[in-house]
């Protein structure tokens, strides 16, 4: 691990180079109002652009961050209904909506084109990409502590907490996330437990949790800000969002199998 890694939030990435290629795809032509989407994973023009569109993004990645093909890692989500998260939070994700242009079979055509190209990807039962991204990193930093650069592509705002030296997040338009810190990890993971996130239908921890309330807490010592939470009520709802959002509360039961493999197979030396 003496060489830069690069390691990208999968559903980010094909969500991003869809939409993307559906654009230039509208550039190339008159693309009549009543195409058909749920067929264009069958349309060879657009799969060829696709294609070539990923081989460029690849190509001007790997100048920019020097990085090795053999170290670039597609980080994968298992299936939404078997997310850890479903077992202790059902409504989990529930407000996510997919828009209707979007055709899901390119997923298929994704990562057999990746396999095919030999790239590596890496899964875990029950884990979600950025599960599997944040293990990744706290591996690499348990085994090599002084390890070089780590760059995570995503444009979710749930990595902010995995940022540290030599870990870099930015999102395809070459913009780094890190910019929307709140200066620190633990404050950018702290804002999150308490304000929630819309997008994965996790609520804030109490009805008048919003930006000015939550900086009132993050200033506060530790003993300060529990004896809040618990004089307003918002325990339960608290600690059920840093159970969900905090990656350190991956169960065990997921996340050491992938550990296991990381340091005996993946990033095993002789």
């Amino acid at each position: 691990m003496d060489k830069n890694i690069l390691l990208f939030d999968t559903s980010y990435y094909v969500f991003y180079r869809y939409f993307a290629t559906l654009r230039w795809y509208g550039f190339q032509k008159e693309t009549p109002k009543d195409l058909d989407h749920s067929k264009i994973h069958e349309n060879e023009e657009f799969i060829t652009a696709f294609k070539k569109h990923i081989d460029q993004d690849f190509a001007k990645l790997q100048k920019k961050w020097e990085i090795e093909k053999s170290n670039i890692i597609f980080c994968a989500d298992c299936a939404r209904a078997d997310i850890w998260r479903m077992e202790i939070f059902p409504d989990y994700k529930g407000s996510r909506k997919i828009a209707s242009t979007f055709n899901g079979n390119i997923f298929h055509t994704f990562y057999k084109y990746i396999e095919d190209e030999k790239y590596t990807i890496i899964s875990g039962k029950h884990l979600e990409a950025d599960d599997v991204v944040y293990l990744i990193v706290h591996t690499i930093k348990e085994l090599t502590p002084k390890h070089k650069q780590i760059i995570i592509i995503t444009n979710d705002n749930d990595y902010l907490q995995i940022k540290s030296t030599n870990v870099e997040i930015y999102n395809m338009m070459g913009k780094d996330i890190a910019l929307r810190t709140e200066g620190k990890p633990e404050n950018d993971l702290l804002k999150k437990i308490l304000i929630g996130d819309v997008a994965d239908n996790i609520i804030n921890i109490c009805p008048k949790m919003g930006e000015k309330t939550a900086q009132k807490l993050i200033t506060m010592n530790e003993s300060e800000r529990e004896e809040w939470i618990d004089s307003k009520g918002c325990r339960k709802q608290y600690e059920l969002n840093k159970t969900l959002i905090d990656f350190r509360n991956i169960p065990k039961q997921y996340s050491d199998p992938l550990v296991k493999y990381l340091k005996e197979e993946y990033f095993k030396t002789e």
